[in-house]
Order: C-alpha cells, then sequence, then structure tokens
C-alpha cells in the first residue's frame, strides 16, 4: 500500500517527463550528425551511383523538413526528420561503399588475372 502512494505520483509525471523531453530543443549535435552522414556518403560517391543517390537525395529532403521543423520550434517532428535522414544517408552511405568495395574487388581480379597470364608465360 505504501508502496501504491510512492509509485501512483511517479507514474503520473511520466508523460509530462515524456513531453518535456519532446519540447526540448534539437541540439546542434542531432541537426549534425545527418548532415555529416550526408557529406560522408557524398565524398564515398553516392552521387554516382543511383540507388545511393536516391537514398541521399531523401536524406537531404529530410535534413530541409528538419530544419523547418526547428525554425517552427516543432522539435518532435524535427527529431522525427532528422532520424530518417540519419537512416537514409546511412543506406546512401552503405550502397556507395558498396560500388567502392566492388570497383576495389575488380581491380584486383584483373591484378591476379595479369599475374598469372605473366607466370604461365614464364613457363
Amino acid at each position: 500500500m505504501n508502496l501504491q502512494r510512492t509509485l501512483l505520483p511517479l507514474a503520473a509525471l511520466l508523460p509530462a517527463a515524456a513531453l518535456a523531453a519532446c519540447a526540448t530543443p534539437v541540439t546542434k549535435d542531432e541537426l549534425q550528425q545527418p548532415a555529416y552522414t550526408i557529406e560522408l556518403a557524398r565524398v564515398q560517391g553516392a552521387e554516382e551511383d543511383p540507388q545511393a543517390q536516391s537514398f541521399l537525395s531523401r536524406a537531404e529532403d529530410h535534413l530541409t523538413q528538419a530544419r523547418k521543423h526547428i525554425k517552427n520550434e516543432d522539435h518532435e517532428q524535427a527529431r522525427a526528420s532528422l532520424t530518417r535522414a540519419q537512416a537514409d544517408a546511412e543506406v546512401a552511405l552503405g550502397y556507395a561503399r558498396l560500388d567502392a568495395t566492388r570497383d576495389d574487388a575488380d581491380a584486383t581480379l584483373v591484378q591476379a588475372r595479369n599475374l598469372e597470364a605473366s607466370l604461365n608465360t614464364r613457363r
């Protein structure tokens, strides 16, 4: 019974605490993380791959939306847009890295074949 008297007021405070967290302004770090990942995807060549470019474009759109929400002080929507921007940027980065890995693998295969051909001609 004593435990109920203690927990009940605390339980009533949880929704208020959750709302307060949503109303907290978006931090600089929260805004910079998706922007950084977008830039990293660009540097890794995401603009050269159609699939990566699609996700990169979506990430940029979500980041733009997040900035508008921040300007309008709609922090909950801003965070949702930032989450989507980060996710799409990470997918774009993954596709870009996959392409780079394929290119490296193709180059290594060409080198191996050239070496094999060179060794076969010496015999």
